[in-house]
């Protein structure tokens, strides 16, 4: 115990000779290095003695009303709460007494031991199993985010389809139309006729046209690239040969070609009455040079010389492509 700390001591209990009541030390009043330069059960704060567990003081105790005692420990209170916070902000130690410990941070916690000891103040580890830490239902866990924006068909870029609109639910697309079907990335894209691949009069598909009118139907076509080509060989010589297409969909443009290639030569009276005469893979040929119509028709006269059937080429030459929308095709051939 050094000089100053004696020199308190000797101050305190002249106070007590002067004072003439029962022996009752002054909170604040005696100067000490740690705990054990305090009376048992004292802390040292702030190099001053505290009681942890002040008893009931009636007003006779110490000549003073109950007033002042209650002043005199809440500026006690005061300091030491200052102590705590200096200590905390310096994270070191301030006046002697290391930050966090037990004395100076707990001198008023009714869970230290009246003695003076050290006691451990640490709660039980909260853990989500035994129930103490609330946690989400089922339901909840579940929900989708509030926050979330889901995203729509236009900002995924797709037209058919569903689709994770990434707040947990689906973005309908729609489907697509007659003739199409949805691909692997969201468009609607044509879906090519059984015919294909018949894109040039080299690869016209062979088909059987009797006498009289032969429809086709279910043919599309899927790309501006696509053209339908088909070939045939009538039972006898053509005298007239009437072809239509419909419908041409809106938007599209198409040409009809109907091509004759005769062995007997190119008949003499040979005209496209309806259609304009052109030049291909055949002897003689007309097509409907029609733009924007729903209807392309072709009709031709005495195309070949001879007894001999000719070969015949029909096909849709596509300018435009707009739809997948299959059309109809009605060839009549008469002999």
């Amino acid at each position: 115990m050094d000089l100053a700390v004696r020199a308190s001591w000797i101050v305190g209990l002249s106070w007590l000779v002067v004072s003439a009541c029962r022996p009752q030390l002054p909170e604040g009043r005696f100067r000490c290095e740690t705990a054990g330069d305090c009376p048992r059960g004292w802390a040292c704060v702030e190099q001053r003695c505290w009681s942890i567990h002040p008893g009931p003081r009636d007003a006779a105790a110490d000549g003073r009303p109950d007033g002042d005692r209650d002043a005199e420990r809440m500026d006690a209170d005061d300091d030491r709460d200052a102590g705590r916070r200096d200590a905390a902000d310096d994270g070191g130690v301030d006046g002697g007494v290391e930050a966090g410990s037990i004395d100076a941070t707990h001198a008023d916690d009714a869970s230290v031991p009246p003695d003076g000891t050290s006691a451990d103040i640490t709660g039980p580890e909260m853990d989500a199993s035994d129930g103490n830490v609330p946690t989400p239902d089922a339901a909840e866990a579940s929900a989708p985010d509030a926050g979330c924006v889901p995203a729509t068909c236009a900002s995924l870029g797709v037209e058919c389809g569903r689709w994770d609109d990434g707040c947990g639910a689906s973005a309908e697309c729609g489907t697509c139309d007659a003739g199409a079907a949805c691909d692997s990335g969201g468009r609607c894209r044509c879906v090519p006729d059984a015919a294909e691949d018949d894109d040039t009069p080299e690869t016209a598909r062979a088909v059987d046209v009797a006498g009289g009118a032969t429809t086709f139907v279910d043919r599309t076509i899927d790309a501006r690239a696509d053209h339908d080509w088909l070939a045939f060989v009538p039972e006898r010589v053509v005298t007239r040969a009437s072809v239509t297409l419909d419908p041409v969909a809106e938007g599209a443009d198409y040409d009809l070609v109907v091509g004759f290639s005769c062995p007997g030569g190119v008949g003499a009276a040979a005209r496209c009455a309806v259609g304009e005469e052109v030049a291909g893979p055949f002897d003689f040929g007309c097509a409907s040079m029609q733009r924007g119509e729903a209807v392309e028709r072709v009709l031709v006269d005495a195309p070949c010389a001879g007894r001999t059937p000719p070969r015949v080429l029909v096909g849709v030459v596509v300018h435009t492509h707009a739809a997948c929308t299959p059309y109809r095709l009605v060839i009549d051939v008469a002999g």
